[in-house]
């Protein structure tokens, strides 16, 4: 045999060789997941009304979705959508939720569940026809099992399973996620684990202290927002409690039995392009939202034409103009426009707490200014002041029908201090909790 002879079989056997080594990897079984969570949606479809970068909005969620499936072609997606996910502050609330679960389940979404969703019963049946997830509630879905790793028609190569555990705090349980994970830890504890629930970060941290690989956790809790993912040891971490407003992605890779990992943030800002067949089907049903709003508003302010005990802060004003500038200078006072953020300064369910005098003869009302939470909220109806003398209540009970724990986690008697309207100087040295001083 020459030696062109065996050049020409040399390198017909490196082709060969490179061959198969290329087709190996084309029978690799799947070894990618990219995740896509977002959260806490709460029903807001739309963008908030926030003045410098007005974020959100279900139509801007889209495009990214497209760019993750567009930069990820090897992986398969996963879209996440962490609790609270329905709104229960709405008339219409039966109808926006309805295109809440619409969207989701049109988008391939696992959709977690959290205390508050629970309470919507049955009707979640109604709202979204995909699949719901929490753990340790009957009739749902705990998990999603991903197996990935090894190759199609070979026997070698390792394979692992990745559980999609879907864990969230009870009012009536708040230990059942650490329950829950403990026993399935027990169960698998060669397998890989992603948390994503309703959960605080002190049930986080207990969570992470298991001898279990947990490649990330993402969870919504109260308004706690991790900007940027946080690494505790192997273990992302982010927190997604913003109103829909960010999301997260997070790639998972499988190669011959090692994980990798890598998570990301991002805020649904001015930046994002909407989808605007999406944008259409939202501004319809936003319509019919308004309108009955509106409608509610209406009937409202009707009911109470001409007979009203309300008279306003602006009544108040004429004696009491010190306490009335101080007032001006509170959340009070701002109450009704602050709900704008959200484009909800025109929902009866929100002005309740965000106005004077809800449908007890202040807002609304076609002549007097009862916008903000004003001086008759807590003194009472002003008509026959003078000569009748106000209420003046001491402490805090008077202020929780709407400062819930919900609502103001961080609420105590020292927030008297932020509206105090009285002539007495501040204390010095005193302290709010969950308040800049």
């Amino acid at each position: 045999m020459n030696n062109w002879l065996k050049l020409v079989l040399l390198i017909l056997f490196m082709v060969l060789l490179m061959a198969f080594f290329i087709s190996i990897q084309f029978l690799r079984e799947q070894n990618e997941i990219t995740v896509f969570v977002t959260g806490d949606l709460q029903g807001y479809l739309i963008p908030c009304g926030c003045r410098t970068s007005p974020a959100g909005g279900l139509s801007r969620r889209l495009p990214v979705m497209e760019k993750i499936k567009r930069e990820h072609p090897k992986s398969k997606i996963v879209a996440v959508e962490l609790p609270n996910v329905f709104t229960d502050r709405n008339p219409s609330k039966d109808f926006i939720n309805r295109k809440v679960g619409e969207f989701l389940y049109e988008n391939n979404y696992l959709v977690a569940l959290g205390d508050r969703d629970l309470s919507f019963g049955e009707k979640l049946k109604e709202y979204f026809k995909g699949e719901y997830f929490i753990a340790g509630v009957k009739g749902f879905n705990e998990e999603k099992i991903i197996e990935v790793g090894g190759y199609k028609v070979f026997p070698f190569g390792q394979k692992a399973k990745v559980h999609l555990l879907f864990l969230s705090e009870l009012s009536s349980d708040p230990d059942l996620p650490v329950k829950i994970f403990s026993e399935k830890v027990q169960k698998h504890k060669e397998d890989a684990f992603v948390v994503f629930g309703n959960i605080s970060p002190q049930t986080v941290e207990k969570l992470l202290k298991e001898n279990v690989r947990i490649l990330g956790v993402f969870a919504s809790w109260g308004q706690i927002v991790t900007s940027l993912p946080q690494k505790a040891k192997e273990s992302w971490v982010v927190f997604l409690g913003d109103k829909g407003r960010r999301f997260s992605t997070f790639d998972i890779g499988y190669y011959d039995g090692k994980w990798t990992t890598w998570a990301e943030t991002g805020y649904l800002e001015r930046d994002f392009p909407f989808d605007k067949t999406e944008e259409e089907k939202i501004e319809k049903i936003l319509r019919v939202v308004e309108e009955k709003n509106e409608n509610i508003l209406s009937e409202i302010a009707k009911k109470f034409e001409g007979k009203s005990d309300y008279m306003g802060s602006l009544h108040c004003k004429t004696c009491h103009k010190m306490e009335f500038e101080k007032w001006e200078k509170t959340n009070h006072f701002s109450a009704t426009k602050r709900l704008e953020i959200d484009h909800q300064e025109r929902n009866p369910e929100c002005l309740v707490c965000h106005s004077t005098g809800f449908d007890r003869g202040g807002y609304p009302d076609n002549h007097t200014d009862f916008t903000g939470v004003g001086c008759e909220v807590c003194h009472g109806p002003g008509k026959n002041h003078p000569p009748s003398k106000m209420k003046v209540e001491k402490g805090v009970d008077s202020c929780l029908a709407c400062h819930t724990k919900r609502d103001s986690p961080y609420f105590n008697d020292g927030y008297l201090m932020l509206i105090d309207h009285s002539a007495k100087k501040k204390p010095k040295g005193y302290t709010i909790v969950g308040v800049a001083n």
